[in-house]
């Protein structure tokens, strides 16, 4: 209805290679709404991950994204991120998005887009070694869909069964810190970190 302006950040950590690792969480919110679990959580998270990785070397290009417009109409913050990369596009080698974790009595959920066979099985392989960890189906809600629609691979992490939440918990006032489950958070950061060590998944 009105003009504005507005920003994502981005942090990155460089290396030599040419593949580019995203992880992004959106920190815009609904109107009217704390936005503690949709998305303080996610980035809560991200910024934690960032912290523990601040002191050792970073085995890919990595990139920290915290979109704004997520929540609102249009996606703006995406669409203007993907304008930015220019050229720079194709050194995506997967995005990680991060909305919504932290629900309590939920597993934190895992969801793959375009990823390659071998690189999927091998990631579940470690989901199943962490309980509070699981697969889910592929869902578009997110920043990460602006990326999966291009061919890139994506995984997206959230809460089990949060979809059912929304306008009950979700994008209402309700939203606020205490719904949150401060262990799952910091097992999401540990999975996270355990992902990050592991090769990219092989571009075709």
């Amino acid at each position: 209805a009105r003009p504005g302006r507005a920003a994502n950040v981005i942090g990155r950590r460089a290396h030599p290679s040419r593949d580019k690792l995203v992880l992004s969480a959106h920190f815009d919110t609904k109107p009217g709404t704390p936005g503690a679990l949709d998305n303080a959580a996610g980035v809560a998270t991200l910024l934690t991950l960032a912290e523990r990785l601040a002191t050792t070397e970073p085995p890919t290009n990595l990139e920290f994204v915290f979109f704004n417009g997520e929540d609102h109409y249009a996606a703006p913050g995406e669409v203007a991120y993907v304008a930015g990369c220019g050229g720079e596009f194709g050194r995506i080698a997967l995005v990680v998005n991060v909305d919504g974790v932290g629900l309590p009595d939920a597993p934190t959920t895992v969801a793959f887009f375009n990823c390659p066979d071998s690189w999927a099985e091998a990631t579940r392989t470690a989901i199943r070694h962490r309980p509070g960890i699981a697969e889910t189906e592929p869902w578009p809600q997110g920043d990460h869909s602006i990326f999966a629609m291009q061919g890139i691979a994506c995984i997206a992490l959230t809460s089990g069964g949060i979809h059912s939440l929304i306008d009950s918990l979700i994008h209402t006032p309700h939203d606020t810190l205490d719904r949150l489950d401060p262990a799952r958070l910091a097992a999401t950061v540990d999975f996270l970190g355990e992902l990050l060590a592991r090769p990219l998944p092989a571009r075709g």
